[in-house]
Parts: C-alpha cells; structure tokens; sequence
C-alpha cells in the first residue's frame, strides 16, 4: 500500500507538469501565428538579425533542401561532412547543389580543423556551405560549422531533424527584444532545440557537453523550433517503458485489492494521452499517427532539463 501511494504522488505531478507544459505550448503557437505570411515575406530580414543552420551527421541528401525551404533571407545552412568516411555523399552534394570550392576559413577563434569549403554557385542554393573536416566528435563538427558562420546567431540540428514551419520568423521576432538579443541562448521547452549567439560561444571556447553552464544565462520558451519522425524503434525508449510498466503494475494491484483506487490511476493515464494527443495536433507537420502521438508522450515525460547538451 505504502508503495502505491508513493507511486501515486509522483505520477500526479508529472501529469499535472504534462497538462501545464501542454497549455504554454498551446499559447506560444497560438501567439505566433499571428505572424502572417505578408509579414514575413515583406522585409528582407526581422530586424536584420541572421542565423547559421549547422548540420552534421547527414541523413540523406533530400534532408538538405527540406532545411533549405526556409523563406527567411539571412539564413544560410552549413553541412558538415567528413570526406574520408562520406566519400561518396560528398560528390553527391557537390554535383546537385552545383557547388565550387573556395578558400577556408583563416580564422584563430576556435581550434577545429577544416579541410576544404564549398559554396553553391547558383543564387538558388545561395545559402548552403558544406564544410569538409575530420570527424573527431559530434562538438568539433558543430565547432568547424561555427567557424565558418556568416551570421551571428548558431542553431544546431541534430540528425533527423528539421525545422518547424516559420520557426526562424519566430525566433526574429523573439530577437527583437533586447534582453532576450542579450543572452547567450533561447533553449525551447517543446523540443529541447537551443539557438547559441555565436560570440557566445566563441568566447567559452567552443561547444562541449557544458556549453550550457559555461556560456552564461538564457532565455526559455515553449515555440517549437524543430521536429523529427520517429520510426518505431525510437519510440520505446527505456524510461518511457518503465513508466508503461509501473502504471500497468498499479492498475492490476489496484483491481485486486481495492476498486475505487482505479479512478486517480485512470485520471492520471487520461490526463497524460489528452496532453500527448493536443501536443501531437499543435505541432503536427502532415498527418499525425499513433507513433506521433506516442513520440510526443516521449517527450512529455522528460520534464527535468538535461545538464548536459547532448547531440
């Protein structure tokens, strides 16, 4: 008995942090689609501010021109590849993006290494850098990316990952305000995707596991800044399995003992899948699944920040 209500009083805050987590998300977006599309295709750029996409890890090709879909102008997306181990991925890019080689980046800001640098010479692919480096970790590939930024504000995407619909627009306008162009960072609590200032980093040495503790005070939010379909062998992930195992221990242990104790555990189960499926439609990109709405119950259940940024 003793552990059934200890259970029951730590899944009552998780279902009550997922259902107030749920409605910030819910007021973000509302909030932002006040942003029409007049607004966004009307100026050269909200307040001139710029953002580097660095992309490591690469997917596939295609993943590339889904990133390059943005219509926001100072936005430019940097590939970093390694040319000893994706030879043939490399000349790929190259041939479809009609890219040129050109001079690297002289630059003594940070230590990462860059082998060769290549430009698009069609004004449509005007955006894409792809950076040659060797690989020798998921922060040195971000760091080579940063080297060679043009524009002053960094947003690293981890594999498999894209951007959610207007999300640079959003995050213009966000910059607009002057304590938030000040801090060293915007992390979103919908997705976990953090936006460095590029001097920020710079000045701490470059990315690392700690970046997030050395590099000074941030903003939060709950916008959503990227997505990612899961498949379903990303769903099940350790923890969520363990929690699906404690609620079907407490329901059965419930049943035989006692039916009235039944009625918290179903709230708290109805709870969890009404924020899982409202999160899975405000942020639902094409068709929403039972592997969305399950991903986003993944998601919801990750209420403690990470220490670390991990990629």
């Amino acid at each position: 008995m003793i552990t059934y209500i200890v259970s029951l009083l730590i899944l009552l805050p998780i279902s009550a942090l997922a259902l107030y987590r749920t409605w910030h998300l819910a007021r973000a977006i509302n909030h932002l689609s006040l942003l029409s599309d007049d607004v966004v295709g009307g100026c050269e750029a909200i307040g001139f501010t710029g953002f580097s996409v660095v992309c490591y890890n690469l997917p596939d090709i295609e993943h590339i021109s889904t990133l390059l879909g943005q219509e926001y102008q100072r936005y430019e997306v940097i590939v970093v590849v390694d040319s000893t181990t994706q030879h043939a991925m490399l000349h790929e890019i190259i041939a479809r993006y009609k890219l040129i080689r050109v001079n690297g980046t002289s630059t003594l800001e940070l230590s990462s290494p860059i082998g060769h640098l290549y430009r698009s010479r069609q004004r449509g692919f005007r955006r894409l850098i792809v950076v040659d480096t060797p690989h020798r970790s998921t922060y040195e590939d971000i760091n080579a990316g940063v080297i060679v930024a043009s524009y002053d504000h960094i947003l690293p995407l981890r594999d498999k990952t894209t951007l959610y619909p207007k999300a640079i627009e959003h995050l213009a306008i966000m910059l607009c305000d002057e304590r938030v162009r000040r801090s060293a960072y915007i992390i979103s609590r919908s997705d976990r995707a953090v936006l460095f200032r590029r001097d920020a980093i710079i000045h701490c040495g470059g990315f690392t596991p700690y970046i997030q503790q050395k590099i000074g005070k941030g903003k939060k939010t709950y916008m959503p800044i990227i997505y990612e379909r899961m498949g379903k062998r990303d769903i099940f992930s350790p923890h969520t399995t363990i929690f699906s195992l404690l609620i079907a221990l407490l329901i059965m242990k419930s049943a035989t003992e006692n039916m009235i104790t039944i009625a918290p555990i179903m709230l708290i189960i109805c709870s969890l899948s009404i924020t899982a499926i409202c999160r899975t439609e405000l942020l639902s990109i094409g068709s929403s699944s039972i592997w969305d709405i399950l991903y986003h119950f993944r998601q919801m259940l990750s209420i403690f920040p990470l220490r670390k940024f991990i990629f």
